[in-house]
């Protein structure tokens, strides 16, 4: 899913780690934004009947694209009880790390937005 920033990057989230989504609830749509370097954000529409009235979800998460980069690498590999050699880095390196977000107070809409702003950092 890495693209070069600044460009759009068409992907199916069913090909994804979180494409188990897919497979519970019906996807209306997704997005991927705050796209940087090492990480981005994707969030999910789903529809889920069991929140009517307000039956569209919107479901976040971070995407690292290089684990390396993350703040707290190096409290990660402690708590993992591994090292930062060359064997854990070529494990970063191909692999994409999902992290599911705290749901927001936007997690529960009555419909899908319209439109969604972005806000793209030129480097």
């Amino acid at each position: 899913m890495a693209g070069d920033q600044g460009k759009p990057v068409r992907f199916d989230v069913r090909s994804t780690p979180i494409g188990r989504v897919a497979d519970v609830s019906s996807i209306i749509g997704s997005i991927i934004h705050e796209v940087g370097p090492a990480n981005a954000r994707v969030s999910i529409f789903r529809h889920d009947p069991s929140d009517a009235p307000k039956d569209i979800n919107r479901d976040d998460y971070r995407v690292w694209t290089d684990v390396r980069s993350h703040q707290r690498l190096t409290d990660m590999i402690n708590m993992a009880s591994t090292s930062d050699n060359a064997n854990f880095r070529t494990f970063c390196e191909e692999h994409v790390f999902f992290v599911k977000c705290q749901p927001g107070s936007d997690h529960w809409m009555t419909t899908v937005p319209s439109s969604i702003d972005l806000v793209l950092k030129s480097t």
